[in-house]
């Protein structure tokens, strides 16, 4: 037999790789439903933890934008008062104090 020759073996026609290696067990079945703590909170699959650390990244980006603009409203009208701003930080955002 020569050294790069082919193998000819017989493959089984009726039987599939999946019955195979299952003997016709349904393993899905024993799966149990992970809860939404345990499968978005603590979970260590790396695309569950890429979503959280989007969203967590998006939800920061927009706080920080509403105090950006805030801080740059304040800077810019600085003898005014905005009451939308008393109601959501208390009197430390009255103006003239």
């Amino acid at each position: 037999m020569e050294p790069n020759a082919p193998l000819n073996i017989p493959l089984q026609q009726n039987a599939t790789t999946h019955e195979l290696n299952h003997n016709g067990n349904n393993h899905h079945e024993q799966h149990h439903k992970q809860s939404f703590i345990f499968k978005y909170i603590f979970s260590q699959d790396h695309k569950t933890i890429a979503k959280q650390f989007l969203i967590t990244g998006i939800i920061w980006a927009i706080i920080g934008s509403f105090f950006s603009v805030v801080f740059r409203l304040q800077l810019a009208y600085p003898d005014q008062s905005f009451p939308f701003l008393e109601t959501l930080f208390g009197n430390a955002w009255q103006g003239n104090i």
